[in-house]
């Protein structure tokens, strides 16, 4: 599982995301603590998600979405720009959360809340079972 991947590149997170069907990304902080108290629910939709996408290959289900979790501190140098995550992803407050479905942006979402971004990676996960089903 990827959850908490550590990414000190963008080549290395443009790769990420061209290799998985679905990549969340949290931005955030280290003193920051609504990032803080949304971390383990990060983690635990990871979980999940994982667990959920296993139980389908069980049941015989081929061609399954991949699905990574990748947890950034906008304050940390990005090793091949020199600058910090939080300008090169152009974040304007954490925490902050990215989804990448299929390599490109499908939404964005600001504050401590795993509801909407939850709602996209199972919309995400719904397309993408759709789309390998025809």
């Amino acid at each position: 599982m990827s959850v908490n991947y550590e990414c000190k590149t963008v080549e290395t997170l443009k790769q990420h995301i061209k290799q998985n069907t679905i990549v969340v990304v949290k931005l955030g902080a280290e003193w920051c603590a609504p990032c803080k108290m949304i971390a383990p629910k990060f983690t635990e939709t990871g979980d999940n998600v994982h667990r959920h996408l296993r139980k389908f290959h069980e049941e015989g289900m081929e061609n399954l979405p991949t699905c990574s979790f990748i947890s950034i501190d906008v304050d940390d140098i990005c090793l091949d720009t020199g600058g910090k995550w939080g300008d090169q992803l152009q974040c304007g407050g954490v925490p902050m959360f990215i989804v990448f479905f299929n390599g490109k942006t499908e939404d964005t979402f600001s504050g401590a809340d795993m509801t909407p971004v939850n709602a996209c990676i199972e919309n995400a996960i719904q397309q993408s079972l759709q789309t390998t089903a025809v």
